[in-house]
């Protein structure tokens, strides 16, 4: 699915169980019919999951979900 990177932030915490979570969240935008302007969204993407080296706000990416909505892939459209 094509969306417009509106915003991302690096995330690094320690879960109550412990574990370190690492990754990015990304601010998403995106067009659908019936809405004036962009639908927004946040999704969080791990950092096993491959992404652009460069990101920059503005730029169109394309992001992969599996049938569960979990992110598969994000590259730049």
């Amino acid at each position: 699915m094509q969306m417009k990177l509106l915003g991302f932030k690096p995330v690094d915490f320690t879960n109550r169980d412990g574990d370190r979570v690492t990754g990015n969240t990304l601010y998403v935008g995106y067009l659908e019919d019936g809405v004036t302007g962009y639908v927004t969204e946040k999704f969080f993407v791990g950092n096993r999951i491959e992404m652009p080296k460069v990101l920059s706000v503005n730029d169109n990416l394309d992001i992969s979900f599996n049938q569960k909505g979990k992110i598969l892939s994000v590259k730049k459209a």
